[in-house]
């Protein structure tokens, strides 16, 4: 998969250009096992953050999988810390971050 996302912020005649681009891979190791993994770059106002994603999605079913994944971000730039998505802000002066998630999905 591949995604480009390039957005204009405005507020109070301040502008920013918002920006990320994505690209990641899935592989089927077995019928009901498929491992994942992508990387994404963003940047805002001077600000950088790397993100590196693995895991995996197991399917119980045609309608329920679990899933794990293990996520690591890194900042640059003028960014202080990291900030993952699910999980806020690392704190002051932290640049590097790491996570690990897992859930199970069910469709109805």
């Amino acid at each position: 998969h591949a995604l480009a996302t390039d957005t204009q912020l405005k507020y109070r005649g301040i502008k920013e250009t918002y920006r990320s681009i994505e690209a990641g891979s899935g592989f089927l190791v077995t019928p009901a096992s498929k491992l994942v993994a992508d990387v994404s770059r963003t940047t805002l106002a001077g600000n950088r953050w790397l993100q590196f994603t693995v895991g995996d999605v197991y399917s119980l079913s045609k309608r329920t999988q679990l899933y794990a994944w293990v996520r690591y971000q890194t900042a640059g730039g003028a960014a202080q810390q990291a900030a993952i998505w699910a999980i806020g802000p690392a704190g002051a002066g932290n640049r590097n971050q790491g996570m690990v998630m897992a859930g199970i999905h069910h469709g109805f």
